[in-house]
């Protein structure tokens, strides 16, 4: 499948993790929240989710249908060490 870089929030830009090219669903990290274990926001919409990333866990998944939280949670479990490098990277490079 075709991949495009993460689209980025209040963060500097994951250069490691790719999604795939036809999703709409935003992954990043906020640039306040290194203080917390490593995790990403998710954002389609109105709808919003965290994942904490060691181990993989949902915190919250709001408005997301089932499909789609599932993408997401597959998504995450492949990139994750993709997402742990870059949030490691951001916060403690």
């Amino acid at each position: 499948a075709k991949m495009k870089r993460l689209s980025t929030k209040k963060v500097s830009s994951l250069t490691r993790t790719c999604v795939p090219a036809n999703s709409a669903v935003r992954f990043f990290f906020y640039s306040n929240e290194g203080n917390e274990p490593p995790h990403v926001h998710i954002e389609k919409g109105d709808a919003e989710g965290k994942y904490w990333l060691e181990p993989v866990e949902e915190e919250y998944m709001e408005g997301f249908t089932k499909s789609e939280a599932k993408q997401v949670k597959k998504i995450i479990e492949e990139q994750q060490q993709n997402f742990k490098n870059d949030w490691h990277e951001h916060f403690n490079g």
